[in-house]
């Protein structure tokens, strides 16, 4: 299973209109970082990742969940990445907070 936290990241910063500088100013982390973060080039620590996900209001897991490639399952593992993909789906469906998730 791949996971693309980096575009996610971007995706969900660009969604809600904050600058890399608001972001950084929100996790106390540096825009340089959070930079080689949404290019991929640098994976964010767990610590640094709930700092970034609490600044988008969702947990953790949430965040590491919709930036995995559930294409990478295969069997039972593809049904219940599949189902839970459609839970997410439906909990944030109206909520003006986040993207369209794929």
């Amino acid at each position: 299973m791949e996971i693309n936290i980096g575009s996610t990241i971007r995706q969900l910063r660009s969604h809600r209109e904050l600058t890399l500088k608001e972001l950084a100013e929100q996790t106390d982390l540096s825009l340089s970082y959070l930079s080689l973060i949404e290019r991929n080039k640098r994976d964010p620590s767990l610590s640094n990742l709930a700092k970034i996900a609490k600044a988008f209001d969702l947990p953790p897991s949430i965040l590491i969940f919709i930036s995995s490639d559930i294409n990478g399952h295969h069997g039972t593992q593809a049904a219940i990445a599949e189902q839970m993909m459609l839970v997410v789906k439906d909990l944030f469906e109206d909520d003006e907070r986040f993207p369209a998730l794929p």
